[in-house]
């Protein structure tokens, strides 16, 4: 029996939601093969050989449901992405289980399987327990002690350390993308905006969460900068580090706009109560800069004091 559908929503970029059963296909556009993916007839075939345990949430461009292998009882998140997603630019979601291939680390959520009907594709990775919002947010002060942050934060810069020597940018990095396992270990997840730097290292669309855009991002929307590279991994790193420590986002305004101007200026203030010390206080300064190539990379900042000291 197949499960129910989702709401089809109006938009099929942003928070897109997929029925497990039928997905929103734009008939004109054609669909394109994924290497590797177990071709499908079509999507009641998946249900066939799988149930519908749960419903974890939306990826960039698709639901993510909590699977069961009939034959096998293997569980699986499954992101659920519509077939026809395939775009010419460096926006192609379809990309998504390649990325996941090629990066094959700790810290990087484990790609267990891929199949894909006419319709849609069905992208089957390893279960987490949370994600670090979630995590968060169950802690009565919403924050998260140094000990602990130090300990994800390290294990994130060192998947983003990886994904950049493979010139893969995430640009999505965001709590709700950094999942933790029962074994409270970090995985790297949702893909779906990942993608691999063209020769000249440079990419140019504006993508991600508003407001987690990298101030060069915006810069390049405006038509400023010709692109931006990897740098803009860094700048969500960094705005995950304040969040983790002292809660919000430094930059977050009551309009886009505001929030927008205040990305691009890059000024901000740790709360007042914030009892941090100065090597937390200067990480953050150090990632949270406005200028891309004064950010540290990856590498450079498991190299502070403040990560050293472990």
């Amino acid at each position: 029996m197949l499960p129910e559908p989702l709401p089809v929503p109006l938009a099929a970029h942003i928070d897109l939601t997929l029925p497990s059963s039928i997905s929103l296909v734009d008939e004109r556009r054609p669909a394109r093969r994924v290497d590797g993916a177990r071709a499908l007839p079509d999507d009641e075939a998946f249900w066939a050989i799988h149930e519908e345990v749960a419903r974890l949430g939306r990826g960039c461009f698709g639901s993510v449901l909590h699977v069961r292998d009939h034959a096998s009882g293997r569980m699986a998140a499954a992101k659920v992405v519509a077939s026809s997603a395939a775009r010419d630019d460096d926006e192609c979601p379809l990309r998504e289980p390649e990325l996941l291939s090629l990066a094959n680390h700790q810290h990087v959520v484990q790609l267990l399987d891929v199949f894909q009907s006419p319709r849609t594709l069905f992208i089957l990775q390893e279960v987490a327990r949370t994600d670090l919002m979630s995590h968060v947010s169950s802690r009565p002060a919403g924050v998260l002690d140094e000990p602990e942050t130090r300990g994800h934060l390290a294990s994130l810069l060192s998947a983003v350390q990886h994904l950049h020597g493979l010139q893969i940018v995430h640009r999505d990095i965001k709590a709700t993308n950094v999942l933790l396992t029962e074994l409270g270990e970090v995985r790297l997840a949702d893909f779906g905006l990942a993608v691999r730097l063209p020769e000249n290292g440079l990419l140019s669309s504006v993508c991600g969460t508003h407001d987690y855009l990298a101030p060069e991002m915006i810069r390049c929307g405006h038509g400023e900068v010709e692109g931006y590279g990897t740098s803009v991994d860094l700048w969500g790193v960094g705005l995950l580090l304040y969040a983790l420590l002292v809660g919000g986002n430094p930059f977050e305004r009551d309009t886009d706009i505001a929030t927008l101007q205040a990305i691009l200026a890059g000024r901000f203030e740790f709360p007042s109560d914030a009892t941090l010390s100065e090597d937390a206080r200067s990480l953050v300064h150090q990632l949270l800069v406005t200028d891309s190539i004064g950010r540290l990379s990856a590498k450079g900042a498991l190299r502070e004091p403040w990560l050293v000291e472990r």
